[in-house]
Parts: C-alpha cells; sequence; structure tokens
C-alpha cells in the first residue's frame, strides 16, 4: 500500500491533515532552534505531543472494533471484555511510558508519576466525564463496581508498601543488597496480583455463562456497524490489536520524549 494512502487510512482525511501540518510545524522549529530563535524549542515539542497523542487516540479507534468482535465471538460479558481487553487500549501506552522512562531514559519517577496520576485520572474524571456527556442515564452493575474498586484500593496499598521499603532497607545492613532482591520480589507480586485478579474475572465470566445461556452468534453474520476497519476473523482481529499496540508503543516513546524536554524547559521536575 503506498505510505501517503496508509497515513490517510490510519488518520482519517481530515485528521491526516492536522497531523501532517503538526509534522510540517515541527518539522520548521526543528530547523528554527538549530538556528538560535527562542521558543521556538517550545512549538517543537508541544507539536511532537500532539502528533503523538492523535497516534494513540487513532489506535484506540482501530483496536475497538478488533476487540468487540472478539467478545462477540466468545460471548465476553462487557464487564470482563472492559476490564481485560478495553484496558490494554487505554493503559498499554501508560505502560509503554513507565518502561520507556524507566529501562530507556532512566527515569524511574516518570513511570511512578504517571501510573498514579492516570489511576485518579480514570477513577474520577472519566466516569465524571461520562456522566456529563451521556445522554440517558447510565446503568453499572454494582457488583462490578465494588470487586473492582475494593481490588483497586488493594493494589494502591500494595504499591505504596512497596515504596515504602526502600526507605525501611536504608535503616539495616547491607540495603543495597536487600534493595535489589526486594525489587524483583515487588515484580513477581505485582504479577501474581493481576494473575488473581484475571482468575477472578475467568470466575465472573463462567458465572455469566451460566446465569445467561444465550446462543453464540457468528460476528461473521452480524450486522455490520460503521467502522474504521472491518474484522474477517478472530486472526485478523488479534492482528489487529497487536499492530495497534506496536504503534501505541512507539507514539508513547515519541510522547515520553517530548514530555521530559518540554518540562525541562518549563523548569518542571519529575520528583518531589
Amino acid at each position: 500500500m503506498n505510505p501517503i494512502h496508509l497515513l490517510v487510512f490510519f488518520f482519517g482525511r481530515r485528521m491526516v491533515w492536522h497531523a501532517f501540518n503538526l509534522c510540517v510545524l515541527a518539522l520548521v522549529s526543528w530547523g528554527l532552534v538549530e538556528l538560535g530563535v527562542p521558543y521556538m524549542d517550545y512549538v517543537l515539542w508541544i507539536s511532537l505531543i500532539i502528533v503523538a497523542t492523535i497516534a494513540i487516540w487513532r489506535a484506540g479507534d482501530f483496536f475497538h472494533p478488533a476487540a468487540t468482535y472478539i467478545q462477540e465471538r466468545h460471548q465476553i460479558p462487557e464487564s470482563v471484555k472492559a476490564a481485560l481487553i478495553d484496558a490494554i487500549a487505554s493503559s498499554f501506552p501508560e505502560f509503554c511510558v513507565a518502561v520507556i522512562a524507566v529501562i530507556i531514559l532512566g527515569r524511574a519517577e516518570v513511570g511512578i508519576s504517571s501510573i498514579v496520576g492516570s489511576a485518579l485520572y480514570n477513577v474520577l474524571i472519566i466516569p465524571a466525564a461520562a456522566g456529563l456527556v451521556a445522554k440517558d442515564p447510565m446503568k453499572v452493575n454494582r457488583e462490578v463496581v465494588w470487586r473492582d474498586n475494593l481490588y483497586y484500593i488493594g493494589v494502591v496499598v500494595l504499591l505504596l508498601a512497596a515504596l515504602s521499603f526502600p526507605q525501611f532497607s536504608a535503616k539495616v545492613e547491607n540495603p543495597q543488597e536487600n534493595t535489589q532482591y526486594w525489587g524483583v520480589l515487588v515484580a513477581l507480586i505485582f504479577i501474581a496480583t493481576y494473575v488473581v485478579y484475571v482468575l477472578l474475572l475467568h470466575h465472573a465470566y463462567k458465572q455469566y455463562k451460566i446465569k445467561n445461556p444465550l446462543e453464540k452468534e457468528d460476528p461473521d453474520n452480524a450486522e455490520e456497524e460503521d467502522g474504521p476497519v472491518n474484522i474477517s476473523s478472530e486472526t485478523h482481529a488479534w492482528l489487529w490489536i497487536i499492530g495497534m499496540m506496536l504503534v501505541m508503543g512507539g507514539a508513547s516513546h515519541l510522547l515520553v520524549e517530548a514530555s521530559i524536554k518540554l518540562g525541562e524547559l518549563a523548569g518542571i521536575g519529575f520528583s518531589f
């Protein structure tokens, strides 16, 4: 496929021009920065941040039909789909930001800050925005709210305990060795905690199928909806999901780099 046609397909006919203009603006700003023109570095990093944000947003648009296809294929409850598959689209950029900040840039504080800030945003701003724009009253299963929020509170306490341990280890003998082993243990504990959450969702899924015995519909024969891409098979759906995850990862790398540079220009630190 022609690269230009590929970009038009990904960004859309209207949005592709905005992305193109922003890229041109970033390129011109970079040239002016090299010439020593003041304040153009702000324009450079802000334009790159906007381009990366648009790319992540559009990747999410392509992610949604693939996730919906998998849900309909396996008759997965909406709450389970949202907590597992949709969570990839919403949280994978955050995951990439944390990994890139820690491994590539060596800025662990960026990863931790993005995790905490994103959690607050998800719990407060997103439900508030959904309530403001919803045309009809939103119906939310009380069991789902209790399950996810209680688990979330427990995870936050676990994270707080993990972050507090280095301060405790500094007072004991061989603190560096203790902290090193503790870091590996924390990673294993966090992964195991998420596995437990997945198992809980799997149990909820089985209970849902028992209480709601529905005939399995073939998504291929379902009524087609307007969307950015038509999914023809489950393999096709997973390929789209993996591809969009790669796009999100690349855009997140650009976003982290540009955000750190902009923060340094503005004199905004990443530690408190």
